[in-house]
């Protein structure tokens, strides 16, 4: 079983659609649709999209989903910025909010120390 940093590693990675220069806006890049749908994966898109929908889906008593909010603490450590990429290159910055919004629920019935988490995300 691959660690989640090996994981991440193989899916995110800073300026995922290889744009030449990071200083114009995604509305400016010619070809970014296409770019879009070349170098990210419609598996990596559903994920960045939904995974607060599936979060909350769940139960989150501490006993019962340790691993999960360790999954969530490091993907909030290491894959924040690069999940905020995709979705602003796809145009899902709002869906991005919410995703944030929904989780802070999660993470707080959750019962463990988890202080830092809300603290990233608020």
């Amino acid at each position: 079983m691959l660690s989640a940093d090996e994981r991440e590693a193989d899916i995110f990675f800073l300026n995922i659609c290889n744009l030449e220069t990071s200083h114009l806006l995604n509305d400016d890049v010619k070809d970014l649709p296409l770019r879009i749908k070349t170098y990210i994966p419609a598996l990596l898109l559903y994920s960045c999209r939904f995974w607060a929908a599936h979060l909350q889906d769940t139960t989150s008593r501490q006993g019962s989903h340790g691993i999960l909010i360790m999954e969530v603490k490091d993907f909030l450590h290491l894959c924040f910025l690069y999940w905020l990429e995709v979705m602003s290159l796809t145009k899902q910055v709002p869906t991005a909010n919410l995703a944030l919004l929904t989780a802070v629920p999660w993470i707080e019935v959750s019962g463990c120390l988890i202080v830092e988490l809300l603290c990233l995300i608020h």
